[in-house]
């Protein structure tokens, strides 16, 4: 007989993201997926990073959360993640400075990780 073992499938970040705005505005959220990532431009052999956003902060460019979301007057930042993942240093420069104007960011890994934020913040 033969015996075949069967892996775990890993959840990608995006099947989270998208598990977490779908539920997000389910119940009712406005949910705002932050394309953080730096886009190339120019011609071939003369490209040059353009950054869509700063923080006016601290001046950096990067680290902002995946997910913004707000309702009855509460802001959500959540940053996704896979099982392996792991925050830049600018992600963590970003939930220090969010964490000083009293607000912070989740970190969701997993489908699971999500349904489990969603129970805390409607208690």
């Amino acid at each position: 007989m033969k015996t075949q073992t069967f892996k775990p499938k890993v959840e990608t970040e995006k099947q989270i993201q998208d598990y977490l705005l779908k539920r997000l505005v389910a119940a009712g959220w406005l949910a705002v997926r932050q394309n953080s990532g730096m886009q190339m431009i120019g011609a071939p052999g003369r490209q040059r990073p353009f950054l869509a956003y700063t923080i006016a902060n601290n001046g950096a460019h990067g680290g902002v959360t995946d997910v913004w979301a707000c309702r009855e007057n509460k802001i959500l930042l959540v940053e996704v993640k896979n099982a392996k993942g792991k925050a830049r240093p600018s992600q963590e420069n970003f939930a220090r400075l969010a964490a000083d104007c009293g607000t912070v960011v989740y970190l969701v890994r997993s489908k699971d990780d999500v349904d489990n934020l969603l129970r805390e913040i409607s208690a």
